[in-house]
């Protein structure tokens, strides 16, 4: 709606339950995945407010933890497209 600093604090809340989840329950796919997807919305964020280095720390993190449900779950192919997408994001403020 407009209001990234509002969006920040969700995205932020967002990332740490994910983290809380996926520390408890290591092995959970759905936790593994949605620490990712948090890493790429913050990673997009900071990307949208110029703060590259930031945002390319959430890439970086996000590309870990997909290309490890990749090999985890190869046949789920919204992982890979997920990791790609990220991945050439990342190279892109590169």
């Amino acid at each position: 709606m407009g209001d990234l600093n509002e969006a920040l604090q969700f995205y932020e809340k967002y990332n740490q339950l994910e983290q809380e989840l996926y520390d408890a329950y290591p092995s959970n796919v759905e936790f593994k995945n949605g620490l990712a997807i948090s890493c790429i919305k913050l990673g997009l964020h900071y990307e949208q407010s110029d703060n590259q280095v930031t945002a390319k720390k959430y890439y970086e993190q996000s590309i870990d933890l997909l290309q490890a449900l990749v090999r985890e779950s190869p046949r789920y192919v919204a992982f890979q497209k997920n990791l790609d997408w990220v991945t050439a994001r990342l190279a892109q403020l590169e």
